[in-house]
Parts: structure tokens; C-alpha cells; sequence
């Protein structure tokens, strides 16, 4: 074979060299980005979840108690447990009232209470845990601003003096403590001003030495308002 025929020889091989891999190399190149399609799809595809997750609507709050229609009007009047913090005489002299002031929770409310001629000592009520309803109308007794009252039991015999005993939280009992009825649950939602008092007292009285509400306990979270008084009196 001559130099020529060599040398065009190999441009031939050359040239199927080039074919071949034209061939060859455009099918595997062309495989790899279909094979790679779906990983790449995959972080996007979480992505959008996790965006999901972080748009869902947070659950809507549970809803407070609300009392049975029949106990409804319980609870339009505040009654909170209250610590006497001063007893003083009353500016006018009265025999019958003092003039105090109590801790509603960290609130100072100042108010008469006609129960100086049932504890003419006033150390006896001094420091003492009472039941107090505090969101009635404030009303000027003798002159002197009163801005809640204590809950007490009273009852007279024929012939014999009025007992009145004013209504016990349990000892452990805080001040601001709320009173509801028993089965139920305390509440914070209370009128601004109780409207309905002198309908709300119509159902109060003592039974089994425990104050009740149409037959129904007066209860704290530490248990309910006693009165160590004869069944039947009446509570105001």
C-alpha cells in the first residue's frame, strides 16, 4: 500500500470514528436529563407542601361557658370572694354601720356594711374572707360611697333577736376568687352593673348550712360558701 493510500485510510478511520460517536453520544446525553427530571421535581413538590402546612388557618378558640338558660340570671350579678382589710366607724356615728374596705383580687373597693350591731368588735371582722357582689350600682350610705356588698344569712325567731352571719369562703379561698354554681364553671363574663339584684335574692337562702341559689350550691374552686345558720334563712 503506498503513503497516500495509508494516509487516506486513515482519514477514513477518522472520519467513522467521528461518526460513531455522533451516533452513540446524543441518545446517552439526552437519557441523563430525562432520568434527573423527576429528582429535581421532588424539592419543589415539598416546598409547595411545607407552604401548605405553614397557610393552614390556625383551630378556632373554644368557646367560654355559658350557663343553662335557668341559671342565667345568677350570673348577671358578680359575686367575688373578698378580704376585709379595715373596719371603721361610720362619720355619722351609726350603731348599725361600718364603713369598710376590702381586696376584691388586688382591687380595693370600699363599702357599709349594716352588721355593727351583730359584731360590735370590729377585730371580729378584721382580716375575716366574706362573699361580696361587686358589680352592683355604688350607692352613698350616710354620705359615704359604697361600692359593693357582703353577702350575709339572717334569721329571727318569734320573739327571739336576728341572728346574721355573713357568708364563709372556704379558708383557702383567695381574694378575687369567683363564686358560681355548683356543676358549673367560673366566669369572667359578667354586666358592667347588675340590673336584676332584687331578682337574684329572691332565690338565695341556706340549706344543709351551705348557701344556695334555687336549691342549687354557691361554690368556689376550693368548695363552697357555708353559713353556720338554721336551714331556710334567707341570704341578702
Amino acid at each position: 500500500m503506498t503513503t497516500l493510500d495509508n494516509a487516506i485510510h486513515l482519514v477514513d478511520t477518522l472520519v467513522a470514528s467521528i461518526q460513531q460517536q455522533m451516533a452513540t453520544g446524543p441518545s446517552t446525553s439526552a437519557a441523563a436529563p430525562a432520568q434527573g427530571a423527576p429528582a429535581a421535581a421532588k424539592p419543589k413538590a415539598e416546598k409547595k407542601q411545607k407552604k401548605e402546612k405553614k397557610e393552614k388557618a390556625p383551630p378556632a378558640p373554644s368557646a367560654g361557658f355559658t350557663p343553662p338558660a335557668e341559671h342565667e340570671l345568677f350570673y348577671k350579678g358578680r359575686i367575688c370572694v373578698a378580704r376585709i382589710t379595715s373596719v371603721e366607724e361610720h362619720p355619722t356615728g351609726s350603731d348599725k354601720l361600718w364603713v369598710m374596705k376590702v381586696d376584691v383580687g388586688g382591687e380595693e373597693r370600699q363599702l357599709c356594711a349594716g352588721l355593727r350591731a351583730f359584731f360590735p368588735d370590729r377585730a371580729d371582722l378584721q382580716g375575716r374572707l366574706v362573699a361580696t357582689v361587686v358589680n352592683l350600682k355604688a350607692a352613698k350610705l350616710g354620705g359615704v360611697n359604697s361600692e359593693a356588698m357582703i353577702l350575709a344569712a339572717s334569721v329571727a325567731s318569734d320573739g327571739a333577736k336576728e341572728t346574721v352571719v355573713p357568708l364563709a369562703p372556704p379558708a383557702d379561698c383567695q381574694p378575687g376568687d369567683v363564686v358560681y354554681l355548683e356543676g358549673e364553671q367560673a366566669t369572667e363574663e359578667f354586666p358592667k352593673t347588675c340590673k336584676h339584684w332584687s331578682k337574684i335574692v329572691e332565690g338565695l337562702a341556706v340549706g344543709g348550712k351551705v348557701a344556695r341559689w334555687n336549691g342549687t350550691a354557691m361554690v368556689t374552686a376550693k368548695g363552697p360558701l357555708s353559713a353556720d345558720i338554721a336551714d331556710g334563712a334567707e341570704i341578702h
